[in-house]
């Protein structure tokens, strides 16, 4: 059989068919899991307003964790979890994004084991420091969690499980 004969056999009409819905129940699937994951968390439908927050950076400087008028990533993270280990070298890439971005450090034993995470991924922003308040305001179940503030201080998006810098530009972009 001629390479040509085979080459339009792998592309008929019912497999490119076949392939195309096996593509959308993938998506689905992926998308019904994430809807699933995040059903706790604070709605991101923008009629959540977040109330200034104050706490404390690494750095032991009082900060809110929002500030009004900017666009704000309040990102959860613990310095043990394995999957936050993984995503937080995506808010490397968020520079020319205009947030605010603010990693928030949960559920860690002491404040050496933030800073040793801080300086292993050469976080240069200010790292909040977290608490039990803090997670239950936020409906924190798990880490890493996200979510988007807009410029007053409305959630509009939320993630939880590991996170790429596309998927927080194109979630940054879609609510615009």
């Amino acid at each position: 059989m001629p390479l040509s004969e085979k080459f339009q056999s792998l592309f008929t009409k019912k497999k490119m068919i076949r392939f195309f819905i096996e593509v959308v129940v993938i998506i689905g699937i992926i998308f019904a899991v994430q809807a699933w994951r995040t059903k706790d968390m604070l709605a991101s439908d923008g009629t959540v307003h977040i109330e200034p927050i104050k706490t404390v950076s690494l750095a032991g400087k009082p900060m809110l964790l929002a500030k009004e008028s900017e666009r704000t990533l309040l990102y959860f993270f613990a310095p043990w979890c394995r999957v936050c280990n993984w995503s937080i070298g995506s808010l490397e890439n968020l520079s020319e994004t205009n947030l605010n971005i603010v990693p928030v450090a949960m559920d860690y034993e002491s404040l050496e084991e933030v800073e040793a995470f801080v300086a292993k991924h050469n976080i240069d922003v200010d790292v909040a420091l977290g608490n039990s308040q803090i997670g239950q305001t936020f409906g924190i179940q798990g880490y890493p969690s996200y979510y988007l503030l807009d410029e007053n201080q409305q959630v509009i998006a939320k993630h939880f499980g590991y996170t790429t810098s596309t998927q927080i530009k194109l979630q940054n972009w879609m609510t615009l």
